[in-house]
């Protein structure tokens, strides 16, 4: 959807809520397993995705047109030795390359996993310094989808609010600057660090 971002509101042009554009943004990055670039349309309906393709997985080697891609994925294009080539049925994805994938947002998961081992499912644990609306969001995005969460927050009651709102999240009053903290708390092992 197109959250934070809001036409003819109180009869102004145009309204951005920063604080939740940024949310929206962090956790669509996140979320993402593979790729390494993310760029949605139709207000989020739809997503483009660039997956570096470094190690075997199912669909590598395989001609395009014998890919069990998700219903609505398409690939757009791939990236090979600084050449950009769309695709036909019979060209092959190779190490090496880059696929660009244009699908539903609920369908790139599916196709992340198509062109990358699970071990690149990389964030399974993700630690939030700041409790606000932006870290707020983002923990409460992450956490409905099952990912470990650890949120540092400073003010106590909104630790507690917090802790109310998130399911299985962590929350940690302490400072996000204090190294002893954050090595307590396994920064060394986190897939994403979020401040």
């Amino acid at each position: 959807d197109g959250a934070g971002v809001y036409a003819g509101f109180m009869g102004l042009d145009l309204v951005v809520d920063e604080e939740a554009v940024v949310a929206r943004e962090l956790g669509r990055l996140v979320r993402s397993r593979a790729a390494s670039s993310v760029e949605p349309f139709a207000d989020g309906h739809l997503e483009m995705v660039e997956l570096q393709i470094d190690d075997e997985a199912p669909g590598v080697g395989a001609p395009v047109g014998e890919l069990s891609l998700p219903d609505g994925v398409v690939i757009a294009g791939l990236l090979r030795r600084d050449h950009v080539l769309i695709p036909n049925a019979s060209d092959a994805v190779h190490l090496g390359d880059d696929v660009v994938c244009v699908g539903p947002t609920s369908a790139i998961a599916a196709t992340e996993h198509l062109f990358a081992r699970e071990r690149r499912r990389f964030n399974r644990r993700t630690i939030i310094v700041g409790g606000g609306r932006v870290g707020s969001a983002v923990a409460g995005a992450l956490d409905a989808e099952g990912t470990e969460v650890i949120i540092i927050e400073p003010r106590a009651d909104r630790c507690e609010e917090l802790s109310r709102q998130l399911n299985r999240a962590q929350v940690l009053r302490g400072d996000g600057t204090d190294m002893h903290l954050l090595e307590e708390n396994g920064v060394e092992r986190a897939d994403v660090f979020c401040a």
